[in-house]
C-alpha cells in the first residue's frame, strides 16, 4: 500500500514556485530563500529537479503559471520530450525510449494521418 506523502515544509511552496518559474534545482531555490540544506537533503525530496515537474499536491496556481508562461512553446515541449527520450535511452529503457520517439514523431507531424498533422 502506498505511503501518504509527507507534508511540505513551509518554505517548500515558495521554493517550488521558484523552481518552476526559473528552472532551478531545489538546492538553488532554497539558497535564494536563504534556507540552508545539504545536497543529500535536497536529493531526498521528491521533485528536487526542475525536470521532474511540480510535486503532487502543488497548488493549481503554480501549474497555471507554468501553462501560461509565454516561453512555453511547442518547440520547448518537443525539446523537453527529446531530452526525456535521451534519458530513457541512457537508462537502457529502450522500449520506453522508442515509444516516446514515436510520440515525438507524431507531434512533429512526421508520422500519422495527414488530417491529424499539427500545423
Amino acid at each position: 500500500m502506498p505511503r501518504k506523502p509527507e507534508p511540505l515544509e513551509p518554505w517548500m511552496l515558495e521554493a517550488i514556485n521558484l523552481m518552476v518559474r526559473q528552472n532551478l534545482t531545489l538546492r538553488q531555490a532554497a539558497s535564494q530563500l536563504r534556507v540552508d540544506i545539504t545536497p543529500q537533503e535536497a536529493e531526498q525530496h521528491p521533485g528536487a529537479h526542475p525536470l521532474s515537474g511540480c510535486p503532487r499536491g502543488s497548488p493549481p496556481h503554480l501549474l497555471a503559471n507554468v501553462g501560461s508562461n509565454p516561453r512555453l512553446t511547442r518547440e520547448v515541449v518537443e525539446g523537453q520530450l527529446y531530452k526525456l527520450v535521451e534519458r530513457l535511452a541512457n537508462d537502457r529503457e529502450d522500449y520506453k525510449a522508442a515509444d516516446a520517439l514515436l510520440k515525438l514523431s507524431k507531434i512533429k507531424g512526421w508520422v500519422g494521418e495527414p488530417e491529424h498533422k499539427p500545423s
